[in-house]
């Protein structure tokens, strides 16, 4: 039967994994990896963990695929006979769907990109979805911690001027990157859609009351709202969830004549929230979250993915080692290059690694279609936290680098600061 491509206003993402019932048997227990072994059996009956099901191809409909117009119009620019589509753009069955939720587990996200759907599940729920024989593999849902190795330098008065590209306080940083001579030629950003990947955005800051924002989503819960807190604050009065996040998109999306000026302040902006973040400086994620939004940015028709986050180390110990770091191991990197696959620039940043313990980029930063951006002081040498590469397959990272001391910026709590970091 030949492909059908159904156009939709929204690409429908649904979702896969499969019920069964019993104790694990000899067939059963062959597809769960050692890693997710030894997570049930350190589990109560009741205790519910994060897995990976890995679906047969069975699980996708391969007849029809429901793209965007803007996702078709972005991806002719490379194909504009089959619109860059192949496996990856199969969906789930909703069959197979109904399968996996009649066993109680709950669907975390369907990614069609890996086959797999990342499920929440009990030892019952999981041993019923491990007998389906649609499923191939189960395996744990990685969680990461990190510092985010970003600092607050200092907060900075607020000013506001009517007359227009005033650049004020980021002056400096636009001219470093020759942003200034692309506004005054027209290029603003207006008719580009960027999505941006963090851990929270105060949308109303009045630096992005004329902000062109388009979508937002909240992959750790699974609703809209992308500045609310998801870790305890212990009473603190401030909020740090939406801390780094806001500081990003300031970045590119700020507008206020006299005050600030982003280097795309007329782009269209999706938010995505992927991590929590507790004060500021701990930062946890798990990597469905990540994945997700990058399909999700497909869906929604962004040329670019800017994202800020990346991870070397696990939150019970599994730590990647610097050979993972290969472009084709973590699942992150894999998702990133499927990404750039579809036509959307993805940019990650490098990472603050330097000068601790781990000394190299992180994930995403590693992907061979990813562009990996280190940090410069405001004379062009390399600034001291800067995540160094090669790869560990020998292939030069970061792939450029830009100013990343000393960047004006907004700061969560209505003003704006200058920050330090290559996610700057």
């Amino acid at each position: 039967m030949p492909l059908k491509i159904i156009l939709r206003s929204f690409i429908i993402l649904t979702i896969i994994i499969i019920p069964f019932s019993g104790l694990f048997g000899q067939t059963v227990t062959s597809k769960f990896t050692s890693e997710a072994i030894s997570k049930i059996d350190k589990s109560t009956t009741a205790e519910r963990n994060n897995y990976w099901l890995y679906l047969n191809d069975a699980a996708y409909d391969t007849t029809d695929v429901a793209l965007s117009e803007r996702s078709l119009k972005r991806r002719a620019k490379v194909d504009p006979v089959n619109f860059l589509i192949d496996k990856n753009d199969y969906p789930l069955k909703e069959s197979i769907l109904e399968q996996i939720e009649s066993s109680g587990a709950k669907v975390r996200h369907s990614i069609k990109w890996l086959k797999a759907v990342s499920v929440e599940a009990d030892k019952l729920e999981i041993n019923k979805i491990a007998e389906l024989p649609i499923v191939k593999k189960i395996d744990l849902v990685k969680s990461f911690k990190r510092k985010t190795g970003d600092s607050l330098i200092v907060e900075i008065p607020f000013a506001r001027k009517i007359q227009a590209l005033d650049y004020g306080n980021s002056l400096f940083q636009n001219r470093f990157i020759n942003a200034v001579k692309l506004h005054n030629a027209g290029f603003t950003g207006q008719g580009v859609r960027i999505a941006m990947f963090d851990t929270g955005f105060e949308i109303f800051h009045p630096a992005f009351d004329s902000t062109n924002i388009v979508g937002t989503y909240d992959f750790i819960n699974n609703d809209v709202a992308v500045d609310e807190p998801d870790c305890d604050t212990n009473g603190a009065s401030v909020n740090w969830q939406d801390y780094h996040g806001t500081a990003t998109l300031g970045v590119v999306g700020a507008y206020i004549p006299g005050s600030i000026i982003g280097v795309a302040y007329k782009a269209e902006i999706l938010l995505a929230k992927t991590e929590i973040s507790c004060y500021g400086t701990e930062v946890f994620a798990e990597e469905d979250n990540w994945i997700a939004a990058a399909q999700w940015a497909d869906s929604m028709g962004a040329d670019i993915i800017s994202s800020s986050v990346g991870y070397n180390e696990f939150t019970d110990g599994r730590s990647y080692t610097f050979e993972d770091f290969d472009g084709n191991t973590a699942l992150i990197t894999i998702a990133a290059d499927i990404a750039a696959s579809k036509n959307i620039l993805v940019i990650n940043s490098a990472g603050n690694e330097r000068l601790n313990s781990w000394g190299h980029i992180i994930a995403p930063a590693d992907g061979d279609s990813v562009i990996a951006v280190g940090a410069v002081r405001s004379d062009s040498t390399l600034s001291g936290f800067s995540s160094p590469g090669p790869s560990a397959d020998g292939r030069i990272k970061p792939d450029i680098t830009t100013l990343g001391n000393g960047v004006i910026t907004t700061h969560h709590s209505g003003g704006l600061a200058s920050f330090n970091g290559t996610s700057f």
